[in-house]
């Protein structure tokens, strides 16, 4: 459960396409305020592209409280705050770490695939509305996902599906164990 504190408590260094939607509805189900890509496109929040922006061009000395503090966000999921995961703990040194995952690596690169790449009548309106209705998303996708996680190879499948490997091995690394939980969503979230 929460804390009375306005400052992160949950990160989720998953990427995107892994359940973080479903765990985002979970934490604010459970008293966080949880913070997802969506976030951006809501209007009081116009300015956090470019706060992300700044963190991606300064990611070491980036205060993260410039995007968390003003709405009380208590929980982070999904890019791009996934991509800082490692910055995040730093700032927030009392936070746990969720990493979600996919049943496999290719189950997940079909499905960011789709949603990124728009192969789907899902993805291609996806695409569209991130080209034409929100340029802001699309400058994030492209710095934080395109170019900082897949340099500039997310449409090559063995690249991508390495890049997600990657990612899991190393957050499995750097979080230490008592401040990680590794969850496929489709595991269910609730307590048995």
């Amino acid at each position: 459960m929460p804390s009375s504190s306005n400052q992160i408590e949950v990160i989720g260094a998953g990427f995107g396409r892994t359940g973080t939607l479903s765990l985002k509805q979970a934490l604010d189900e459970l008293g966080y305020n949880c913070y997802h890509m969506r976030e951006i496109l809501k209007p009081e929040n116009n300015f956090h592209s470019q706060l992300w922006l700044d963190a991606y061009n300064n990611s070491q000395s980036f205060d993260y409280d410039r995007i968390f503090a003003p709405q009380g966000y208590t929980a982070t999921v999904d890019w791009p705050g996934a991509y800082f995961y490692h910055e995040l703990m730093n700032q927030y040194p009392q936070s746990k770490v969720i990493l979600t995952i996919r049943d496999s690596s290719e189950s997940w690169f079909v499905s960011f695939y789709d949603a990124f790449y728009g192969t789907s009548f899902m993805g291609r309106l996806a695409n569209l509305i991130r080209l034409y209705l929100h340029d802001d998303i699309t400058r994030i996708n492209n710095a934080i996902i395109g170019e900082g996680t897949f340099h500039k190879q997310g449409t090559k499948k063995d690249y991508a599906i390495k890049m997600y490997d990657a990612h899991i091995k190393q957050v499995q690394k750097l979080v230490p164990k008592h401040r990680l939980l590794v969850l496929n969503v489709k595991d269910g979230w609730k307590p048995t």
